[in-house]
């Protein structure tokens, strides 16, 4: 319900969390009059959203199926095909415990911030100057709509659930994201606020 509330006042401009904004003359509604996520999400022009100077791919509409940790997730293509794992770029969030190792302060908090922020979500994807990682992940940034708090990466800096982390070739908001970690970072935000970091 608090997510339901969430997208709700984002849409209506009361509130800075992310959610989806559209043109006024965009029906974005279902048969009962209600909000419809994907609806607006695909009305976003995808020319307006913020990728890098020389992106390696086009803007893909993809839904996101899993939320693996705090900068990791699998998506599939909107219209149908194989699932793919993306890393978030520009960030890195406490890791969680996984096979014996212990986990990082708010590994579990960051993930749990993330799948309630973008799990079984339509989004855009826009990319930078390098599509993959040595993992074989997709490298990309997420956009639930075009204005800065639809940024979904950035948006986990600034609200405290992951550091500010440049990628090879894939640096061109590096300034916005470390902005963004000494925001939440001197505002004692999530992580901030309860590690000793």
């Amino acid at each position: 319900m608090s997510l339901i509330l969430a997208f709700v006042l984002a849409c209506t401009g009361k509130d800075d969390s992310p959610g989806v904004s559209f043109p006024d003359d965009t029906d974005v509604t279902d048969d009962t009059g209600e909000i419809d996520p994907d609806a607006a999400v695909r009305a976003i022009d995808p020319s307006t959203l913020p990728a890098g100077a020389n992106p390696c791919d086009t803007p893909r509409l993809v839904r996101v199926t899993w939320v693996v940790d705090g900068d990791t997730a699998d998506v599939v293509p909107d219209g149908g095909g194989p699932e793919e794992r993306l890393r978030f770029i520009g960030l890195n969030a406490p890791e969680l415990a996984y096979g014996g190792n212990e986990g990082d302060c708010y590994g579990e908090e960051a993930s749990l911030f993330v799948r309630e922020l973008i799990k079984d979500r339509l989004i855009w994807l826009t990319f930078d100057g390098n599509c993959t990682d040595r993992y074989d992940r997709t490298l990309a940034y997420l956009h639930l709509d075009a204005r800065e708090e639809g940024f979904v990466n950035r948006y986990i800096v600034r609200s405290g659930y992951a550091f500010a982390y440049p990628f090879d070739e894939t640096d061109t908001f590096e300034a916005e994201f470390d902005a963004d970690e000494t925001f939440a970072r001197e505002a004692g935000l999530a992580m901030w606020g309860a590690c000793d970091l």
